[in-house]
């Protein structure tokens, strides 16, 4: 079947007439002119706009003060009409109006520079050259591209050489230079204008240059000198360069007028509602309350500036840090239907993240670590804390950030708290080790407390003994120095240096006489007296302690060791003491299963198996442990008293219980008995038989 599709001719034809009937309008939209709105006037007949009319209509917009829409149409008179005596100036006004625009962040710094590129191409000998050329490095300077800016800027000064261009030029020279770390070269452009400066408003801005050159540099006072010369010299000053206001508010910041540069930075705000530094202000004011540890009037000023600044801005990111920092902060007061803030939701650890991410060397950045610290150690993240801790304190060191020795101190406290109850000695010994230097100074014992602790758990004694005693120096708890103390005389003990064993505990049973305290001291007097061979001595010492019982986590120990050395020294004499203690409640389970099995021990090698039996019998109640070689060997011996006093039925009963322990050794002792018994029993039955 033929159709128009597949037929050449009659296609064309079709789209012909199809393009013929289109309306008049569409075809004048089509042209190259833009069209006149009188057209409907003229009978429909195409009537382009002429540059005159554009400019027109720019100059009603300019009262309107829509500054974009006036920049496109000076803009179009250019673009419409390349060869018009007024295309020039137009584009000239499109770009300078952008310029303007891109100082408040309503255009791109890029289509500024691309317009005063386009003015350079398309008029090289025009009235402005010399302007657009300063125009394209200022706009390069804006767009962070520094050593393309330096080259525009230094022609302008080559090229230019009368007029307001060379000193402006001038001046952004300075200040790119300062940027690029050239601050001598940059001073003394800035003080040649000062002195040379062909206006007043000129050598003013010059020192204002300076003086901001000077605040960078943390030379604040000689910078707040220039900024009071600058309102001696015109008290308008500040009011009309508003910028100036902004750098003398941040310059009073850092100088001790805190109060003072709070309200400038505040004014500047009020006044200059469409700058692109308001974010920076807002979080410039809100680091001046975070210093002042005014925490919520920070956060709110934190939280304008992310609400007014552009997420991809330093000030913004900094400022959601730091309203995560004031949200993870268990100790900050809570705000009417204020939610917990949970340390162990992931989601929190975004802004810190971002700030390593973008800002790695920062200060902030540390910061930064320091806030995912103490987020991975609430949620028990031992790996990712410790990585973090390591990093924070490493690159502490190495960049020299010490201005709070506090936070370096709490975040390697916390570090050593962790891993010491992790048990990863070695660790937090490294740690210590490489960070010693800026760590020893920190004014809570407890820091070398812990790090003792670790030394002594890795057999460090030397070094423990003199940790711990380091560690005096500083603040620690009643509860921390109790236990340094007993932690510091066992170490002495068990390195053999009994002389200041002695010292120390001599001391100790002293200033804790009469207190609960003072049981500690009493039993490592006598473990001290032990090792002395004075058991004697060590029976009283330990009795003593039974008394206190400093750690009633160790009482256990305390009568442990009554009842071994006691039934060392006394044997089954030391039993009536010895029941006293088992029946007073004091131990319990395994401890107090053993304490039957010693005292059971003694009255059997004292030949008063009876009296045995009866205590390895009490030390197998169903209240205490059904296995284990403590057990195990209750059942061996017993069997042993049982057998002795001719009860062999029962005594074969405990010995298959031996035989069924994990220790090896009782197994077989067991299972010899009761091969030794079915000897016996044999010869029993053998000699009854022939008696018979």
């Amino acid at each position: 079947m033929n159709t128009i599709w597949n037929d050449p001719k009659i296609f064309l034809l079709y789209l012909l007439i199809v393009f013929l009937s289109l309306p008049v309008e569409l075809w004048a939209e089509t042209g190259s002119g833009i069209v006149n709105p009188e057209n409907d006037a003229n009978n429909g007949v195409q009537v382009p706009l002429l540059p005159a009319d554009l400019l027109k209509k720019a100059d009603l917009s300019v009262k309107d003060k829509d500054k974009q829409v006036t920049a496109d149409l000076y803009y179009e008179v250019h673009l419409q009409f390349p060869e018009a005596p007024e295309a020039e100036n137009a584009l000239w006004q499109s770009a300078a109006l952008s310029e303007e625009l891109a100082r408040t962040g309503k255009k791109d710094w890029e289509a500024v520079r691309d317009l005063y590129r386009e003015y350079i191409s398309y008029h090289p000998g025009g009235e402005h050259i010399a302007p657009a050329y300063l125009g394209v490095g200022i706009s390069l300077y804006y767009m962070n591209f520094r050593r393309e800016a330096l080259t525009y800027l230094n022609l302008s000064i080559k090229r230019f050489s009368e007029g307001v261009v060379p000193i402006k030029a001038k001046m952004h020279l300075a200040k790119v230079l300062a940027d690029v770390g050239r601050i001598a070269e940059a001073l003394e452009i800035y003080t040649e204008i000062a002195e040379t400066g062909e206006t007043t408003k000129v050598k003013l801005l010059a020192l204002l240059g300076k003086a901001e050159i000077l605040n960078s540099q943390q030379e604040y006072g000689a910078a707040l000198a220039i900024y009071h010369d600058l309102a001696a010299k015109d008290p308008n000053f500040f009011r009309e360069e508003l910028e100036a206001l902004r750098i003398f508010g941040k310059t009073n910041l850092f100088s001790g007028n805190v109060e003072r540069g709070q309200n400038q930075l505040i004014h500047y705000l009020n006044l200059e509602e469409d700058s692109t530094n308001r974010s920076a202000v807002l979080f410039e004011i809100g680091e001046s309350y975070w210093r002042q540890k005014k925490f919520q009037a920070a956060e709110k000023m934190f939280k304008r500036a992310i609400k007014e600044g552009d997420e991809s801005q330093g000030p913004v990111i900094f400022s959601k840090m730091r309203v995560a920092q004031y949200l993870d902060d268990p100790n900050r007061p809570p705000e009417k239907w204020d939610r917990p803030h949970e340390l162990t939701d992931s989601e929190g650890d975004v802004p810190y993240l971002i700030v390593l991410d973008l800002f790695y060397d920062d200060p902030f950045a540390q910061e930064a670590r320091q806030g995912l610290f103490w987020r991975f150690r609430a949620r028990g993240d031992v790996n990712n804390m410790l990585d973090y801790g390591k990093n924070y304190l490493r690159l502490t060191r190495m960049n020299g950030l010490l201005e709070d020795k506090q936070t370096v101190g709490e975040v390697f406290l916390a570090l050593a708290d962790t891993l010491l109850e992790k048990e990863k000695y070695q660790d937090l010994y490294d740690i210590y080790y490489s960070e010693y230097e800026y760590i020893k100074d920190y004014p809570n014992g407890r820091l070398l407390y812990l790090v003792g602790q670790a030394m002594d758990a890795l057999a460090l004694y030397d070094q423990a003994a003199v940790i711990y005693y380091r560690a005096l120096k500083w603040p620690l708890s009643e509860e921390d120095k109790v236990n340094l103390y007993y932690k510091r005389a066992n170490v002495y003990i068990i390195k053999g240096d009994h002389d200041s064993a002695e010292r120390l505990l001599k001391y100790l049973r002293k200033i804790y006489r009469g207190q609960k305290k003072v049981g500690e001291a009493y039993s490592l007097s006598g473990r001290l007296r032990e090792a002395q061979k004075k058991d004697r001595e060590a029976l009283g010492f330990y009795r003593k302690a039974l008394e206190f019982m400093t750690f009633t986590d160790k009482k256990s120990e305390y009568v442990a060791d009554v009842v071994r050395l006691a039934l060392l020294l006394d044997g089954s004499e030391a039993i009536v003491e010895i029941e006293g203690y088992m029946k007073s409640g004091l131990v319990s389970g395994l401890d107090l299963q053993k304490m039957y099995a010693l005292a059971g021990n003694a009255l059997r090698l004292a030949g008063e198996n009876q009296k045995a039996a009866e205590l390895y019998t009490a030390a197998l109640a169903a209240a205490l442990p059904q296995e284990g070689k403590v057990f195990q060997s209750v059942n061996l011996y017993l069997g042993d008293c049982l057998l002795a006093v001719q009860k062999r039925e029962v005594a074969v009963e405990h010995y298959q219980k031996a035989i069924q322990g994990e220790d090896s050794l009782l197994r077989n002792m067991a299972q010899e008995r009761l091969n030794q018994n079915a000897i016996e029993m044999e010869l029993s039955k053998l000699k009854n038989g022939g008696g018979s």
